[in-house]
């Protein structure tokens, strides 16, 4: 059985290397208990002892027995220093002496050999895990982490990799052997369309326009939109059983689906029939869920923008009738209070007095005649008041926008399909009501959704028509849209628009698993909810006692308290900004280094080449030519486009670039290439010297916001940045030393704190200690999640002082003890602690990457403050900040150390902008995939700079003999940044050898052409 690719050459040598330690590290793992130096004693020689150490230290680390043959040099020399033995070259033990260590050192760690048990284990986790998990190397390391939670050595990659192949094979034949039972079902007969060729473009087939989605917002775009996805709906329908019934999965029609839309119809027409119906099966599957979701981005964004320009027209209007606006106020006080009032009160006088009541009602009547008078001589100020009311005036601007708004969003409201169980029931028989009556709504119209301010004004109506219908589809759009955003109305078929607990590992999973989730992820400090909450008091207290006391006793020279009870904290500037650095003057003046040469030699250095393999990861298809590879990647990002750098490239062919962009770059394989040189560049020792604690990693995160050229539903509006037009953030994480580890491209009006937790999870070469971002990476729930994974969250947050502290315990306790600084509320610990299994189960799903952090986030916050959930993440996430404000207000150095991180990430963006540079740093990708090719591309672009400069003065610093000159250099690094980019030639070469070159244009036909003779042939 040929086995799949799991991991590429560098992933399964890094695999079955030990890793590279720091001397701290060595020290801790390579010092051996008492009762195995006993059994050390016994070995023959000083040779086979550093050998059984080097085992035992990297089993202590890793669960992972080495091959002996490839054992880490510099951490056999360290040990054979360390215990004083001989150092002298290595003879390798026997195979049964080594079979007999590996033995002894499993029996002291309580681990077993790989055995058929653990085989078993692993292929029936691994069928689960294929469907859950999006690539075979996700599946591999799960399986690592399983095998060590089951308390087994770690495998073998070939071990792994059969277990892995079987598992995908026996799934898919599976699958197969399911779909063959209805080869003759009808439901499969409608699949044969997509292969049949287009009438309406000859020479194409009809699947091509099901792989092409239009991010117009035209009428007629969407409703050619709407229709497509009706056809497709409609498919999946039929085919739920059988679906169902070959149990398939979301990420598996999703791989085969994109098989579909990269490959062209003779490629599926080559092989089985049933497999050409699973691919359509597949591709029926995934395009319905991403069409759905697509549909509903349209929605949104069109009540958005007709939203947007109401208000604005309001206010518009609202600014220009403030003189009609006073002089009616002016009239109408006049009225109550010169004509109304005294009237009343001689009413009043009145009815009090001695006379008659015939008499009364007589005088009564001539005032209420008077007071009608007065009403009627300043009607036309109180009609003028209420047109000039806010949220009258505003009504009537969106009845005026309702049928260009039903134009856009009617046809989609009826073709979604809601999910019933998990929807607001209001909402729902609204829907449900404008379907059944096709948009032509009239009388019992449902109106549960809406608010009494809006009942009353569809009520209000100014014509003939005593109900506003176009008002109250209107109100119905906003609901659907605010409803879509808010997590009450869910889909069925739906990547990103489904019911939050659709997300979340299944609670029965969960319940049986958690114990080995537990153990995998080492969050046996969690398993208790009192026990946190009990750690976490004591800190806080602790916190709120040192803190005060730094105030109180002027220790905290940078803390001023004003009169009012505010304060102000002063933070002195650290250093220089980047841009002011010195290490300009080393780098070369002489020439500037191609792109090409750069990219070229980091991959020689650093094998990012090797990452980029074929979407279907089998073995059989050839590595991408380097230099078509590096045409795409220059194409991308440096914003140039692929077709235009095959046009402008010699040596490679567009047939070359084109097959590279379609089989090999994808945002995950980018980001691959990316950690291969983030890898390599940990190596170098220059580096080190930007970390501020060696021991500790301190990352930023920032967003940079950018124009687009064409029409994308992963744009929004940001009036600062965009004025009307809509646009993008490409939003970044850097680590001290300056490497950029993960980057993403979002809809510029959504807010950046969903996505700080994708980044930080993106571990594999970074270790993140600290992370800080702005005030737009900040929330509450951001500040829990964030702990409970693991991560310090260090953000600067704007205004921080207005910020509200918290504690466990009353506000009077804080001040009895005479502090400055006091909690404003008790945290509620009882949310906390009722939610407490739900918070693991979320922080259990983020670490298995079942679904992406932003995703969770999105929806889970849309709930706001009626998901339990939420509120419990939330009032966690006020003992976190509260700790990290405190910290923040006593800690000059913490305070710098953000700031000068945050400056980092500045100074990047500007570097992505130098870097990004064609069509005048404005998208032209629609879709967000491929605005995430470009930004990974860019950042590989960026990464493979930053590693040449590295590695530049490396060799600078080797070179120079002058101990004088290498300490300014090294003062020059500290001081400075690495991120310098004008010695980089990114625009290419001019060529001025008198070489010929072929006439462009026809003289003789140009001096002959007679422009007016032309228009008077068509005038005939």
């Amino acid at each position: 059985m040929p086995l799949i690719q799991i991991l590429n050459y560098s992933q399964k040598k890094e695999f079955e290397s030990p890793p590279a330690l720091e001397e701290k590290i060595q020290k801790e793992i390579f010092t051996i208990p008492l009762l195995m130096q006993r059994e050390l004693e016994t070995f023959e020689n000083d040779s086979n002892k550093s050998i059984f150490i080097a085992l035992y230290g990297y089993f202590k680390l890793t669960r992972t027995f080495y091959d002996t043959l490839f054992l880490s040099s510099p951490d056999l020399a360290y040990i054979q220093k360390q215990y004083s033995f001989v150092q002298s070259a290595l003879k390798q033990p026997s195979q049964k002496t080594i079979i007999r260590y590996k033995k002894i050192i499993r029996e002291h760690f309580g681990y077993i050999s790989p055995d058929e048990n653990l085989k078993q284990k692993l292929l029936t986790e691994s069928m689960k895990l294929i469907a859950q998990l999006s690539t075979p190397k996700a599946v591999f390391y799960a399986l690592v982490e399983s095998a060590i939670a089951y308390r087994y050595e770690v495998p073998s990659y070939t071990f792994l990799s059969k277990i892995i192949t079987e598992a995908m094979n026996t799934h898919r034949a599976d699958i197969f052997e399911r779909l063959k039972s209805y080869s003759a079902h009808t439901a499969l007969q409608p699949l044969e369309l997509f292969l049949q060729t287009d009438e309406t473009l000859p020479g194409r087939y009809t699947i091509a326009r099901f792989k092409k989605f239009s991010h117009s917002l035209k009428p007629s775009k969407i409703k050619e939109e709407v229709r497509t996805y009706e056809t497709l709906r409609n498919i999946h329908t039929s085919l739920t059983d059988i679906i169902r019934d070959i149990r398939l999965e979301e990420n598996t029609a999703r791989h085969y689906a994109q098989w579909v839309e990269k490959s062209d119809v003779h490629q599926i027409l080559r092989k089985a029939k049933h497999k050409q119906q699973f691919d359509l099966i597949c591709f029926v599957a995934h395009q319905t869920r991403i069409r759905s979701d697509q549909l509903c981005e349209i929605l949104v964004q069109s009540v958005q923008s007709a939203k947007l320009s109401a208000l604005r027209e309001h206010q518009n209007a609202y600014f220009l009738q403030r003189q009609s606006r006073s002089k009616a106020s002016i009239e109408i006080a006049d009225l109550i209070k010169n004509r109304l009032i005294p009237k009343l009160y001689s009413i009043k006088q009145m009815l009090i007095s001695d006379i008659s009541s015939d008499e009364k009602i007589h005088l009564i009547s001539e005032q209420v005649e008077a007071m009608i008078a007065d009403e009627k001589e300043k009607k036309p100020y109180l009609d003028a008041h209420d047109e000039l009311e806010d949220h009258i005036g505003y009504h009537a601007i969106l009845e005026e926008r309702s049928r260009k708004l039903q134009n856009r969003v009617s046809d989609i409201i009826k073709a979604l399909e809601f999910d019933e169980k998990e929807s607001d029931k209001s909402l729902l028989k609204a829907i449900a009501f404008f379907k059944t009556t096709g948009g032509n709504v009239t009388v019992k119209l449902p109106m549960e959704f809406l608010g009494e301010e809006e009942k009353n004004s569809l009520l209000q109506s100014t014509t003939d028509e005593p109900f506003r219908i176009s008002l109250y589809k209107m109100f119905l759009f906003v609901a659907i849209a605010e409803g879509i955003k808010s997590g009450s109305l869910n889909l069925n078929n739906s990547y990103r628009y489904r019911a939050f607990n659709d997300y979340l590992i299944d609670i029965g999973e969960y319940n049986r698993k958690k114990e080995l989730y537990i153990k995998r992820y080492g969050m046996d400090k969690l398993k208790s909810s009192i026990g946190v909450l009990d750690d976490l008091r004591g800190e806080l207290d602790g916190i709120y006692r040192n803190v005060n006391n730094n105030v109180i006793k002027g220790i905290n020279s940078f803390f001023h308290a004003k009169g009012d009870g505010s304060f102000i904290v002063h933070t002195p500037k650290l250093e220089k900004r980047e841009e002011e650095d010195g290490l300009n003057a080393y780098l070369p003046k002489e020439k500037f280094i191609p792109l090409i040469d750069v990219l070229r030699q980091i991959d020689r250095l650093a094998i990012f080449g090797v990452k980029f393999h074929h979407h279907t990861r089998t073995l059989h298809h050839r590595a991408p030519k380097p230099n078509a590879l590096y045409a795409s990647i220059i194409g991308y990002g440096c914003n140039i486009s692929i077709p235009k750098m095959a046009k402008i490239s010699k040596g490679i062919s567009v047939h070359d670039i084109d097959y590279i962009r379609t089989w090999y770059l994808s945002p995950d394989i980018l980001q691959e290439a990316n950690d291969a040189v983030l890898a390599f560049t940990e190596t170098l020792n220059i580096p080190k010297l930007f970390r501020a604690n060696p021991d500790k990693n301190h990352t930023a995160s920032d967003g940079q916001k950018f124009n687009l050229s064409v029409d994308s539903l992963n744009s929004g509006y940001s009036f600062k940045y965009f004025g009307l037009g809509r646009g993008v953030s490409r939003y970044s994480f850097v680590d001290e030393s300056h490497r950029l580890f993960y980057t993403t491209v979002i809809n510029a009006s959504e807010r950046e704190a969903a996505y700080v937790i994708d980044g930080l999870m993106h571990q594999e070469i970074i270790q993140s200690d600290i992370h800080s971002t702005d005030t737009f990476g900040y929330s509450e729930v951001i500040f829990a999640l964030t702990h409970l994974l693991g991560f310090s969250f260090a953000p600067r947050i704007k205004n921080f002082k207005d910020q509200q502290l918290y504690a466990f315990e009353p506000k009077k306790l804080y001040r009895e003890n005479g502090y400055t600084l006091l909690p404003v509320k008790q945290i509620n610990t009882a949310i906390i602690e009722e939610q407490w299994e739900q918070m693991i189960r979320l922080i259990i799903t983020i670490k298995e990457r079942r679904v992406t952090a932003s995703q969770l986030l999105k929806r889970l916050t849309s709930y706001s403050r009626k998901h339990k959930l939420y509120q419990a993440l939330r009032e966690f996430g006020r003992i976190i900040k509260t700790q990290f404000l405190l910290n923040y207000i006593d800690d000059i150095s913490l305070r710098q150390q953000i700031e000068k991180q945050l400056n980092k990430v500045e100074s990047a963006n500007k570097f992505s902008k130098a870097v990004f540079f064609g069509n005048s740093g404005e998208y032209f990708y629609a879709t967000k995939e491929e605005q995430d090719i470009a930004s990974n591309a860019l950042r590989l672009i960026q990464n493979s700079i930053i590693c040449w400069n590295y590695l530049y003065f490396s060799d600078l610093l080797a070179k120079e003999k002058d101990p004088e000159q290498q300490n300014k250099i090294i003062h020059a690094l500290k001081n400075g940044s690495i991120i310098h980019w004008q010695h980089i030639n990114f625009y290419g070469e001019y060529d001025f050898t008198e070489n010929p070159i072929e006439d462009e244009f026809d003289m003789d036909a140009i001096k002959a052409l007679s422009v007016s003779m032309i228009e008077s042939k068509i005038e005939k």
